[in-house]
């Protein structure tokens, strides 16, 4: 029977932590494949049985996962963040903890889970490790003294990744749009700057993705057809769900200007090949965005970016 390879993946995923990533990635494929074979069952009530409500139950204690393991691999940094020397006990729950994070990475990658797992916490949650991964990045906290180099590059790869996942999928992105702004914005706008190349590029590359979602509300906002929609939903009792999109198309701005326009230089002038990812977002976050363009407009970036054309 196709759920006994299943609950055979579970337990082997559980006793090893080494395995980890590669248990969880095919015990993912095998639920896929056997949701897909359960559909004519769960469409047909009288026909539900035991692997109907198996899967219903391993999904469930998966999605439940996610969260759970953030806030371990959170309180787990925490406690050593911004310490130059971790102690011994630290260390040793340092290792046994990160390396769980590619498992929440395993399941936002999943279409099964995706859309089950993120919600307005996890997004909090997400932020709050990037805030981690710029103390680690810059050196205020020296995590590879007590994990090893291997391992704290691992965590700020798949931090990144699980980012990366998010900015995918536009749906997600819009559904949550104020969390992503509030959490999620800043931190990335700050990593952009790493001295790490590999890193910089990977972040410039997610902010152009996301610049695509976040500033098309500014673009919607600026034609008159637009405002007589919005004037028309206000009238219908709409006006709350407007001022939130307003503040959170604001607060894009601000960050935007703030964290990342006012430093644009320093990127465009970087190593190879930033510049180009940079010259992509530009083109991203202007797409959308009549303030932003009046904001470069009034700026000294595109006497810089001519140079750099040229």
């Amino acid at each position: 029977m196709t759920f006994v390879s299943t609950m055979s993946l579970c337990k082997r995923l559980t006793r090893t932590v080494q395995s980890l990533s590669v248990g969880l990635h095919r015990l993912v494929m095998y639920l896929e494949r056997d949701l897909r074979k359960a559909t004519p069952v769960r469409d047909n009530p009288s026909q539900s049985g035991y692997l109907f409500q198996c899967l219903d139950l391993l999904l469930l204690h998966l999605t439940r996962t996610a969260p759970v393991i953030m806030e371990n691999v959170l309180s787990t940094l925490r406690d050593v963040i911004g310490r130059k020397h971790p102690s011994a006990a630290q260390s040793r729950q340092l290792k046994q903890t990160l390396p769980t994070l590619s498992v929440v990475l395993e399941l936002l990658s999943s279409q099964v889970f995706r859309a089950r797992i993120v919600t307005k916490e996890l997004l909090v949650q997400i932020g709050w490790l990037l805030n981690y991964i710029i103390s680690v990045e810059s050196n205020e906290t020296n995590l590879s003294s007590a994990v090893g180099a291997a391992i704290c590059e691992e965590l700020i790869r798949t931090s990144l990744c699980i980012v990366e996942v998010l900015s995918q999928h536009h749906t997600l992105i819009t559904q949550y749009q104020c969390a992503v702004v509030d959490a999620v914005l800043p931190a990335l706008t700050t990593l952009a700057f790493s001295r790490n190349v590999e890193w910089s590029v990977f972040v410039l590359k997610v902010l152009s993705e996301l610049s695509l979602v976040l500033l098309v509300q500014d673009d919607d906002d600026d034609t008159d057809e637009n405002q007589d929609k919005n004037r028309g939903w206000r009238e219908t009792g709409g006006a709350a769900e407007r001022s939130g999109d307003g503040r959170s198309c604001s607060q894009v701005l601000s960050v935007f200007s703030k964290s990342l326009l006012s430093r644009f230089e320093v990127l465009l002038c970087a190593a190879e090949p930033i510049p180009l990812y940079v010259l992509k977002l530009l083109v991203s976050m202007t797409e959308h965005s009549t303030q932003i363009c009046r904001l470069i407009k009034h700026s000294r970036i595109l006497p810089v970016v001519f140079q750099l054309i040229m």
